[in-house]
């Protein structure tokens, strides 16, 4: 069992110093984002109110925001000479896998983009 331990201490420690040999030995370099999920589809929700958003899940987003904005909120911030990213609204998701989320609380007859 002592040596089947140290075996195992053995490999982690020369695995490790592999992978520290290679951080080292590479040179630094930006990481680029995750992929965007594609076909971002928006339907009327099962309830006023709501709106159904779907996509096709990016497997390395860490989680997915979901931002909308009532033109009449966007019309008001741009009079008042403010930028239109003070009437936006969002909701972040954890990415588990899901491909689709019910955004909720909208005003019905309200047009959102």
């Amino acid at each position: 069992m002592m040596m089947k331990t140290m075996a195992i201490a053995l490999s982690l420690a020369a695995a490790l110093l592999a992978i520290v040999a290679v951080s080292i030995a590479a040179p630094a370099r930006a990481q680029g984002g995750p992929a965007a999920p594609a076909n971002v589809r928006v339907a009327d929700g099962a309830s006023p109110g709501t709106a159904a958003v779907s996509w096709n899940a990016a497997d390395d987003a860490a989680f997915y925001r979901i931002g909308w904005v009532a033109r009449s909120d966007y019309d008001a911030v741009i009079a008042a000479g403010q930028s239109w990213l003070n009437a936006f609204a969002f909701t972040d998701v954890d990415n588990r896998g899901q491909s689709e989320h019910t955004v909720s609380n909208l005003a019905p007859g309200v047009e959102y983009a």
